[in-house]
């Protein structure tokens, strides 16, 4: 059971040391990047060299070499350009031929014209995704409005304090109750000793004010 445990470590160890040499050498070998192949766009003259060149294959004769210009040419120019052989009046040389010279009348206008062409680049299409995202907020602080506004309660009074209170109410109405009662007692009273009260005399000097009245001897004549 050892000996096979002892394999198994070994093994493993030595499937360490492999990984290990690999990742050595993956490092220590330098990564040559492929540039892609640049696409040399053809010049104009030799598009028009090839425009020539088609034109002689299909004319019957020898195979002459392109006419060199400096230039791309033009209708214009193409006329200008010609072999001295055709614009010279030389009688006495020998007729030139369509194999022999090239002219611009040979070339047709339309070609001429196609030679001048734009690169047209190559476009790739992708998936684009447009995602709405909301403004950032923009929070601005001032001197005033630093800190954070918080309410101050009051703790909740106690045990001993609410019964304090319950007390002083309970005397105050007590004392409410006895004071109505002290009250309704002394109006019992007045009326009691207002009712026991006997009328008093009245005295000789009022009796002859009442007798000298006016309102008295209009009374006594009048009954």
């Amino acid at each position: 059971m050892a000996d096979k445990r002892k394999e198994e470590l070994q093994k493993k160890r030595a499937k360490l040391e492999e990984l290990r040499r690999a990742r050595e050498d993956r490092k220590n070998t330098p990564v040559v990047k492929e540039k892609p192949p640049v696409q040399q766009q053809p010049s104009r003259k030799d598009e028009l060299d090839a425009i020539l060149r088609d034109l002689l294959d299909t004319k019957s004769g020898p195979k002459v070499e392109p006419v060199q210009t400096p230039e791309p040419a033009l209708p214009e120019e193409a006329e200008s350009t010609g072999t001295p052989g055709q614009n010279s009046t030389d009688t006495t040389g020998p007729p030139t031929t369509s194999s022999d010279t090239i002219s611009s009348s040979d070339i047709p206008s339309s070609t001429v014209t196609s030679v001048v062409t734009r690169f047209v680049p190559e476009f790739t299409s992708f998936d684009e995704i447009v995602l709405d995202l909301p403004p950032k907020e923009i929070v601005y602080y001032t001197k005033e409005a630093q800190t954070i506004d918080t309410s101050f309660t009051p703790p909740p009074p106690s045990e001993e304090t609410i019964r304090e209170k319950v007390w002083k109410e309970f005397e105050a109405e007590q004392k409410i109750k006895e004071a109505a009662a002290e009250e309704q007692r002394l109006q019992l009273e007045a009326e009691k000793k207002k009712k026991e009260a006997k009328p008093n005399d009245l005295s000789d000097q009022e009796k002859k004010n009442i007798v000298l009245s006016s309102e008295f001897n209009e009374f006594v004549e009048h009954t």
